[in-house]
């Protein structure tokens, strides 16, 4: 038996898609989804934001470290070798933020999707995770599917064991 999945395609811009709640029997519905949808996106906002601020810095900072260089080609302003070694470390040190937000946006959705999974979705036997289709593309998917791990709620209060 194969396990049941519904596909969404992880686009937080834009508001929660509309769902075929039978490719998991109906265990979740619409209302449910764009709940954990809006707290998904909730949860990542802010370093988003920081991203896209960081983004706009830096094009900006590139645009000026340009036009620092062609005034330097014509000897306005400073000497040449300079600004493109000036530009070179603006776009390590741009690559290594970069790298530094995007695994911070990713740990964050890890998380809460660890939270969430463990307080209300693993009970009702289902599992959200974030896929790639095609490991070449940067595109991700939400999934939620079965999940076949059993749940045990013990007391052990209940059970005699102490």
């Amino acid at each position: 038996m194969s396990r049941k999945k519904l596909l969404i395609p992880l686009n937080l811009t834009l508001d929660p898609p509309v769902i075929d709640t039978t490719q998991v029997q109906g265990k979740v519905t619409q209302e449910e989804f764009e709940i954990f949808w809006r707290s998904l996106k909730a949860q990542v906002k802010s370093v988003e934001n920081q991203h896209r601020i960081f983004k706009i810095l830096n094009a900006i900072i590139s645009i000026l470290l340009c036009i620092a260089l062609f005034l330097s080609a014509f000897r306005v302003l400073g000497r040449p070798i300079i600004i493109a070694s000036a530009i070179l470390v603006h776009l390590a040190i741009f690559y290594v933020f970069l790298n530094l937000s995007t695994k911070r946006k990713t740990t964050k959705r890890t998380q809460f999707l660890e939270r969430e999974n463990k307080k209300k979705w693993k009970p009702r036997g289902l599992r959200w995770s974030i896929e790639r289709t095609d490991p070449d593309s940067l595109e991700e998917t939400l999934v939620l599917s079965e999940d076949n791990e059993i749940v045990l709620n013990l007391h052990l209060g209940d059970t005699g064991i102490s």
